[in-house]
């Protein structure tokens, strides 16, 4: 599919048009997925959990692949209403 990625996790195309709103390029993810890890539980993607989220610790800091995009959800600056949620 020319001029679109594919998420990696649940393999829907996105076009370079939502780069860096439906679809992050730093990632690999879509904004639907993030919004579903938000919602599960710590356990399993500790993703966007204020809790969970010490920007100073070696996991957030230097490990987590989704440390940027984690930041902006748990700031609250990501609008997860431009997919209908």
């Amino acid at each position: 599919m020319k001029d679109q990625l594919p998420c990696v996790i649940c393999n829907v195309y996105y076009p370079m048009t939502v780069i860096g709103t439906e679809f992050f390029i730093s990632t690999g993810v879509c904004l639907r997925c993030y919004a579903m890890g938000v919602e599960l539980p710590s356990e399993i993607w500790c993703f966007g959990k204020p809790k969970m989220y010490v920007p100073a610790s070696d996991a957030c800091k230097r490990l987590c692949p989704d440390r940027v995009v984690c930041r902006r959800v748990v700031q609250g600056n990501v609008d997860f209403g431009i997919i209908g949620l």
